[in-house]
């Protein structure tokens, strides 16, 4: 009887308890019977459930006041238990909640390539997705497949583009899901996340619709509208800035072209206002990321970045003027020192220009206030 009573958990009857269900109690203690090599005789059962019940609690208050002919054989116990405690069914589901449980089902773009535990086993996500997603449609029933293209829009892009549009039935859609092998994924996930270079994107805008692009192109953010920057002399930081070529104020382009012999700073705080949000190195964000491009391309014409047009960064990477490795845009190192993978040649320069940016204008501000105190406080000026 001793192993009968470790087999199962007390039980406190008062519903309060978590985990607790009254006829997993009772299988429990009968299936520990029947494991017995020798039968357990009728005053046992009683005796082994009379002492499952925990002291003081709502079951065994029950038990106490049972009639001694409600307790007197285990039958007349189970019939007395059932009745205080009868089974709960759940209540039936309509057709419209089980699409809406279907419709839920959804696989993020960050679970793809990892594990989950689905009954105390790892599995793959978008394996344990295809079989959710499966036995959810054989629930409502879907036998025609009727909601299979509104599931396959909901999935990851790059599951989707590995699975076509011509499946009719649920069986052979999650089939081809479950069939996706982690390589084959891996190598998908690594192509929609490799940095993409002037040569990439023109490539990929051979084999992207006009339509796709321009909807790329109009959900990018590029940070808020420039206005026309206002110039306005400063004598001293004008010393610390290279003078501008002869025949500058003669070039029709002079707007552009006075943009690099400004003040830095005065192009500080406008690298700051318009910096570009930097997207997660996601799937969904190197869409993003790739469309940022797109829009760059389009709005420098081959001109350089500068602080009125910022280079996209690439996604995961730290901010400009972070103290980041300009080669690979992380923090943490120098740039002598970087072995990570290098972003674009672009970026790299507009990381640097920015840098100086801030380095110009940090070291103007500090000029400027040692002269300030060696003319008010009679401090001294050290250049």
């Amino acid at each position: 009887m001793a192993d009968v009573l470790r087999a199962t958990a007390m039980f406190w009857g008062d519903g309060e308890q978590e985990g607790e269900n009254p006829q997993d109690f009772m299988n429990g203690l009968k299936l520990a019977f029947m494991q017995k090599a020798a039968a357990v005789d009728e005053a046992n059962k009683i005796k082994t459930f009379l002492l499952k019940l925990k002291v003081g609690s709502m079951a065994k208050e029950w038990f106490n006041g049972l009639k001694a002919t409600e307790k007197d054989t285990w039958a007349h116990l189970q019939t007395a238990f059932e009745e205080r405690w009868p089974e709960k069914t759940a209540p039936a589901k309509t057709r419209e909640e089980k699409q809406t449980e279907l419709k839920q089902a959804v696989l993020k773009e960050g679970q793809l390539g990892k594990k989950e535990k689905v009954n105390g086993v790892d599995e793959w996500s978008h394996i344990a997705w295809a079989d959710r997603v499966q036995q959810l449609a054989g629930a409502i029933p879907d036998t025609h497949g009727l909601l299979i293209g509104e599931t396959r829009e909901k999935m990851p892009t790059v599951l989707r583009r590995l699975i076509n549009a011509e499946h009719i039935t649920w069986l052979t859609f999650c089939d081809a899901v479950r069939k996706i092998s982690l390589t084959k994924l891996c190598k998908a996930i690594e192509f929609e996340s490799r940095l993409v270079t002037k040569d990439d994107l023109e490539r990929v805008q051979l084999q992207t619709p006009s339509k796709g692009l321009a909807r790329a192109m109009q959900s990018t953010t590029l940070g808020p509208r420039i206005a026309q920057p206002n110039f306005q002399p400063a004598p001293f930081q004008a010393q610390l800035q290279p003078a501008a070529p002869m025949g500058l104020l003669n070039n029709p382009n002079r707007l552009l072209l006075m943009q690099s012999f400004r003040p830095d700073a005065e192009r500080l705080p406008d690298l700051v206002r318009l910096a570009l949000p930097i997207h997660p190195n996601t799937a969904a964000g190197r869409v993003l990321y790739m469309a940022q491009i797109v829009a760059y391309l389009a709005m420098s014409n081959g001109r350089g970045p500068n602080e009125f047009r910022p280079h996209p960064l690439s996604p995961g990477t730290n901010p400009v003027t972070s103290g980041e490795c300009w080669t690979c845009g992380f923090t943490g190192h120098m740039r002598a020192a970087c072995v990570g993978t290098p972003i674009p040649q672009l970026e790299q320069k507009w990381r640097s220009l920015a840098a100086s940016i801030k380095s110009w204008a940090t070291a103007a501000a500090s000029s400027m206030n040692l002269v300030e105190a060696g003319a008010d406080g009679g401090g001294e000026f050290v250049s």
